[in-house]
């Protein structure tokens, strides 16, 4: 697989899906159907309810969700810190690391059962040219190492372009956000 990939399933031909939520269910039900590929960028996996329904609708089998090494940091770091901002007082204590360690381990566990890791290193694939965010460059990379035909993000300022027919994508590549946030 390129890039150190692990999976074995091919990328969807045919037909772009307007929408998560109506490409998920048009697998519903079919054995052999076209795995849906998306990656999944971090501001999709900080809200719990959002991360909660990604992971169900994947261990469902209706999308491949990606992620590389980089967007598993950024979640981890966003929550560690939201995690010490709850506490009283910033409560540094030993006892409350270990819950926080705790806490981050298990939403780990769950996590890297459900979706695939894909590597990318710099130099990174080139992106479009309104793409000004340069931590959002190894998404974009993502998305092309794992034949992704999705990237979900709430982070909607650094989509691509908007094209005609109202979708937001780069090389065949469609960034959305997830249906109903």
């Amino acid at each position: 697989m390129p890039n150190g990939e692990r999976n074995d399933r091919e990328p969807q031909t045919g037909g772009a899906e307007p929408t998560a939520s109506s490409a998920a269910s048009a697998v519903i039900g079919q054995a052999n159907a076209p795995v849906i590929r998306a990656v999944l960028d971090t501001s999709a996996l900080v809200p719990p309810h959002l991360r909660r329904e990604l992971q169900v609708a994947a261990q469902a089998g209706l999308f491949a969700g990606y992620w590389s090494p980089w967007i598993i940091a950024e979640p981890n770091h966003v929550l560690t810190w939201r995690w010490i901002e709850r506490t009283t007082l910033p409560d540094l204590s030993r006892a409350n690391e270990r819950r926080c360690s705790v806490a981050a381990h298990t939403m780990m566990e769950f996590l890297l059962t459900t979706f695939q890791l894909v590597e990318t290193l710099p130099p990174y694939p080139p992106a479009w040219e309104a793409l000004a965010d340069r931590w959002d460059h190894p998404v974009w990379a993502a998305a092309k190492v794992s034949q992704a035909q999705y990237v979900v993000s709430e982070n909607t300022h650094d989509f691509p372009s908007q094209e005609a027919d109202g979708q937001y994508r780069h090389e065949g590549i469609e960034y959305m956000r997830y249906p109903d946030t």
